[in-house]
């Protein structure tokens, strides 16, 4: 009995020591084999040779059911709440094109456009739907610009630089974090004078700090919580991979190893997965979503996407950089 007593307490001290690692990343980890839930919403390429354009479409995890959600548009985004969509409109029209958000009970009576350029990329949800941002090249340099909207219902603006005359901060694939209620920071892909790589700086241009030096890190994605980024790189594996770090830049983890290509990832709401693309074979343009813990383990396949990569009709580089530049998203209502 005594020995029993032992073995308990043993195995009850192991437990209050690992506790912490398992919710390092997110609480509320699936339970082995349990379906995942939620809504994916993720952009395919029509490569018809009379469209070449971009179309959203939506998933349900539990039931599979996948319909059309919004022609002629791509980089889905859910607000934190789930009942909005933000999006890039690809209609070839200087009034029509450009970044918008809108209720997903009714996209087409609720769209409201605050992203007024072709060039306008990528726009997202700040963790407490306050407000949006992107990067932008609509500029006649068509250099990358960091770009918030004041609310989340006004028009984008570059964020400046107070310490160097309001020069505008050059940078691309953002991601917010909520420090604190009302008070946020921005990471980017960027330069800091002669070192670049992931920037970290305060919302209002201050205190930028490099927090690390990899130039190809892109497509970041901020956790729930504000504490984890994801992203994708090329140069620490000479290939395409998912990786999550610390909000300061460290501890990062490898998430995926594969020979074709891994990239743009999207937290679950529960922050308890990250959700990515995979090329199903090098050079197909054969895409599927993925899913992995963020400790690198659980990997599984979510759904077949079909083509991703591609050049919109009547576009240039400049506004449309194809796979690279799109993103899909995790969201918890189904249109």
């Amino acid at each position: 009995m005594e020995m029993e007593r032992k073995v308990l307490f043993g195995v009850l001290m192991l437990v209050v020591m690992l506790a912490p690692i398992g919710v390092v990343f997110a609480t509320g980890l699936e339970a082995e084999g349990e379906p995942l839930k939620g809504v994916l919403a993720f952009p395919v390429f029509d490569n018809d040779a009379t469209k070449m354009r971009y179309n959203i479409y939506v998933m349900d995890l539990e039931t599979g059911k996948r319909k059309l959600l919004k022609e002629n548009a791509s980089q889905p985004a859910f607000s934190h709440d789930g009942k909005s969509l933000a999006y890039k409109d690809w209609t070839e029209n200087q009034d029509v094109y450009g970044l918008y958000a809108a209720s997903i009970a009714d996209m087409r009576g609720t769209g409201w456009r605050f992203g007024e350029s072709i060039a306008d990329q990528r726009p997202q949800w700040s963790p407490d739907d306050a407000f949006f941002y992107y990067y932008s090249r609509k500029e006649s340099d068509r250099l990358d610009r960091v770009m918030v909207t004041e609310s989340a219902w006004s028009k984008g603006r570059t964020i400046l630089r107070p310490d160097m005359d309001n020069k505008e901060i050059l940078g691309h694939s953002p991601a917010v974090l909520l420090v604190k209620k009302d008070t946020y920071d921005i990471l980017y892909q960027g330069c800091e004078f002669a070192n670049c790589g992931v920037i970290r700086r305060h919302l209002n241009g201050t205190t930028p700090k490099l927090v690390d030096g990899d130039t190809t890190a892109r497509a970041m994605s901020v956790s729930p919580d504000s504490q984890w980024i994801a992203f994708m790189s090329y140069n620490r594996d000479n290939n395409w991979e998912i990786y999550v770090m610390a909000a300061d830049g460290s501890k990062v983890t490898r998430l995926t190893n594969n020979p074709a290509v891994d990239g743009l990832p999207t937290w679950s709401p529960d922050g308890a997965w990250v959700a990515f693309v995979r090329e199903t074979k090098a050079g197909s343009n054969n895409w599927d979503i993925m899913a992995v813990r963020p400790d690198g383990t659980g990997e599984q396949k979510l759904a077949e996407l079909g083509l991703l990569d591609g050049r919109v009709k009547g576009t240039t580089p400049d506004q449309c950089g194809g796979w690279l530049e799109e993103q899909i998203s995790w969201g918890t209502v189904m249109p």
